[in-house]
């Protein structure tokens, strides 16, 4: 909105613009209103699901930004050297491309020269983006706060000349790809993991034999200690695990990463007193090999109640998987 009220032509309805811009708004947050207003709890979580970002003071887990200039070239192959400064430049690129493609974008307003406006989209865009991808600095987070960029690159080559045209696309696909292949669940069955066919869902899906074991055992867990309906928790990754067993995950964080407080913790406990899982999963493994995100850690109050209201069972394949089930069954 600011960028449009630039050398605004007299004539311009700012009043109109700025209210349809709000009616915009209004219409895209209606959904989420109307939850806040119709649904029984979801005001509440929406509102810690805020209030966990400043207690943590993080949108995410951070972890490093694979600049170019840190990449250990002695240790790797040629491929993963040149992968890793791809990287590197691919993170330097969001951010040139949010400052530069915004200048440009008010030069181009100041000066009454045409934008393409999907170029100046891409470029208004590029920073939020950048942040999420930046939040916690890997390839998955990359891949998904790079579409401004990309999008903006593709633009600027197709008003280039045929030949520049195609010679810039070809480097963006060639790069693209050299940087994501590796990553690609069908690549890495083919080349660096053996993988086997589970069915899950009445679908046969090729994963690697970790996933494989490990669905294994969660199956193997709820046949042995549940019956019927009942819930089981799997703390704290592997949300997955609920739609798998095509169970209803008995506390509101399915995915419990962050340090938590105790008033929210003692929420949960008084949600898996009501549910009474069958049997609980808890995945003793350091996140990003942080001690400190260990679930014992970042939700100690929950692990508390678990050891001192479930036995834990000595039938657990790895020290990772610790099993608990109820004293009192």
């Amino acid at each position: 909105m600011g960028w449009l009220k630039i050398q605004q032509p007299a004539e311009s309805n700012s009043f109109k613009t700025t209210t349809l811009f709000g009616a915009g708004i209004v219409t895209g947050f209606l959904p989420l209103v109307l939850m806040l207003i119709l649904v029984p709890g979801f005001k509440m979580a929406f509102w810690e699901s805020i209030l966990v970002l400043f207690e943590n003071k993080s949108t995410n887990l951070p972890l490093p930004v694979p600049w170019p200039w840190t990449v250990n070239i002695p240790e790797l192959s040629i491929g993963d050297v040149v992968r890793e400064l791809l990287i590197g430049f691919f993170f330097i690129g969001i951010l040139i491309f949010g400052v530069m493609g915004v200048l440009w974008a008010i030069y181009q307003r100041t000066t009454k020269n045409p934008a393409p406006p999907a170029l100046v989209a891409c470029a208004f865009m590029a920073i939020p983006y950048a942040h999420y991808s930046f939040s916690r600095a890997d390839v998955g987070h990359l891949s998904l706060g790079i579409f401004p960029l990309l999008i903006g690159c593709l633009i600027i080559a197709f008003q280039k000349k045929c030949m520049k045209k195609w010679l810039l696309f070809f480097a963006l696909l060639t790069s693209s790809v050299w940087t994501t292949i590796v990553f690609h669940a069908g690549w890495q069955c083919r080349y660096e993991a053996q993988c086997v066919t589970v069915n899950i869902s009445e679908s046969n899906l090729l994963i690697n034999s970790t996933t494989a074991d490990e669905i294994k055992l969660l199956r193997g867990l709820t046949e042995k200690y549940t019956r019927d309906d009942q819930t089981i928790l799997v703390v704290p990754f592997w949300p997955g695990a609920y739609a798998l067993l095509d169970r209803r995950s008995p506390i509101w964080e399915i995915y419990a990463l962050m340090k938590r407080s105790t008033s929210f913790q003692n929420s949960e406990i008084d949600r898996i007193k009501a549910s009474k899982p069958s049997y609980i999963l808890i995945l003793d493994a350091p996140l990003d090999g942080r001690d400190d995100l260990r679930f014992r850690s970042t939700h100690s109050s929950i692990q508390n109640y678990i050891s001192s209201n479930y036995h834990q069972t000595n039938d657990s394949p790895n020290l990772i998987y610790q099993i608990y089930t109820p004293r009192n069954p």
